[in-house]
């Protein structure tokens, strides 16, 4: 997916990005991309490396590759099947994400995991 269709999607107002979300469904990506999305309130950018798939729901965003498995709520987030990590509500996530590992930073927060 390139990411002039996401832009132009996340310029729409709310109800047509949540629209798009649901008729979309899974979203499959190319290697080695930049994306951008919204989740559950965050604002999320993302590097990553490696096939990936991106699945949207108000409430929760779950990005899973070959990198593994990260899934974002609004006030925690998760790699892989390990513990929740607390983040606050309403802030912008960094994520980098390779076949190796795992990087993701919101505001103060950061948690990483290495294969």
């Amino acid at each position: 997916m390139n990411s002039s269709f996401l832009q132009r999607i996340l310029i729409a107002p709310r109800s047509y990005l949540l629209a798009a979300l649901v008729a979309f469904g899974a979203v499959g990506c190319r290697p080695g991309k930049s994306v951008s999305f919204e989740a559950a309130g965050h604002s999320v950018s993302a590097s990553i490396r490696g096939d990936h798939a991106l699945e949207t729901t108000p409430d929760r965003a779950v990005l899973q590759g070959t990198f593994g498995r990260v899934t974002i709520e609004r006030s925690r987030v998760q790699v892989d099947d390990g513990q929740w990590v607390n983040i606050p509500a309403d802030t912008s996530i960094r994520l980098e994400a390779s076949p190796r590992k795992i990087w993701l930073a919101a505001g103060n927060v950061t948690t990483s995991r290495s294969r």
